[in-house]
């Protein structure tokens, strides 16, 4: 345990404060301290691709601002995206006997959100590729944190009697 999250954070602190130069060595300096020397081959690392290029990128923006510790570092402009399609595969692996929805979420500053786009329903076949491949309208543009939810409508309909999926 603590290699995902919270080797993240470490990793990025050790990069702050100088203890590190690189993404890459931060992790290999927080999986030495880390692992258990007993057992080698179990080695606690942050291993997960996102996470791995989330320090690199944080040592990237530590290094364009020369902003290590104590000094304040500037947080980076959030730059609006506008989607085109939304594509899932193989994400279910029992066939659900329902219409789906998918709803993109937008997390607000502040700690707010809400749903920025409901995909129309469809079903989802598990035989072939699949795939589901949703177009997303133009009007749509994303910044920050965003969550996409797949419901069954059904469900969803008993849940929230309000909403007309």
């Amino acid at each position: 345990g603590g290699k995902g999250r919270t080797g993240s954070l470490c990793s990025a602190w050790m990069l702050y404060n100088g203890d590190a130069s690189t993404g890459g060595e931060a992790c290999n300096s927080f999986a030495l301290a880390r692992t258990d020397s007993l057992f080698p081959s179990h080695k606690q690392t942050v291993d997960t691709p996102s996470q791995v290029r989330y320090l690199e990128h944080v040592g990237s923006m530590l290094e364009a601002q020369g902003a290590f510790n104590p000094k304040e570092v500037a947080l980076p402009q959030r730059q609006p995206l506008r989607p085109l399609r939304l594509a899932l595969e193989r994400w279910f692996l029992v066939p659900v006997d329902d219409e789906l929805l998918v709803a993109v979420h937008e997390q607000r500053e502040g700690g707010s959100g809400r749903v920025r786009h409901w995909s129309p329903p469809f079903r989802h076949d598990t035989t072939g590729s699949a795939c589901v491949d949703l177009g997303m309208p133009d009007n749509v543009t994303l910044q920050g944190d965003v969550r996409i939810s797949v419901f069954a409508q059904k469900k969803l309909k008993q849940a929230r009697p309000r909403l007309k999926a």
